[in-house]
């Protein structure tokens, strides 16, 4: 007696490629810090940062990097050398430097939607999380971002 055996492919054979198609798909989920950011951005006159990276640690300290930016001076010395590790050369980018102690969690986000490249902030100038930024919405363009006085 012969049974018909149907060909399954095992489990991890279907999630891998799944897996890989949501890494490809660059999206910020929804409680990441980016999405958090544009929320925040775009719900009020003037905003703070999230106060947690997505690996839940809290900073203490921005250094925003622009396209071409130099490397900053006078900043944290671990602030200093994740600068210096950015290429950046591609314009539809910005780095966010975010200083937790000696450890620096670096994003970097599109500029497409929340821009703080658009009037780009004095070179070497950090900011607390209790800064406020304020959103200047232009028609048709990303949300430029600016300290507020």
């Amino acid at each position: 007696m012969t049974r018909n055996r149907r060909s399954t492919p095992p489990a991890p054979a279907i999630a891998i490629p799944f897996c890989v198609l949501l890494a490809l798909a660059g999206c910020a989920g929804p409680d990441s810090f980016e999405s958090k950011l544009q929320e925040r951005a775009s719900d009020s006159d003037t905003f703070q940062l999230p106060p947690e990276t997505d690996d839940g640690r809290h900073w203490q300290e921005l250094l925003v990097m622009c396209p071409y930016d130099t490397e900053p001076e006078d900043v944290h010395p671990a602030l200093s050398e994740a600068a210096a590790e950015l290429d950046v050369s591609a314009e539809g980018s910005q780095w966010l430097l975010l200083r937790d102690d000696d450890e620096v969690a670096t994003l970097t986000l599109s500029r497409s939607e929340v821009d703080f490249c658009a009037q780009p902030p004095p070179e070497s100038v950090t900011y607390s999380p209790e800064s406020r930024w304020e959103p200047e919405p232009r028609q048709g363009a990303a949300t430029a971002v600016v300290p507020a006085e």
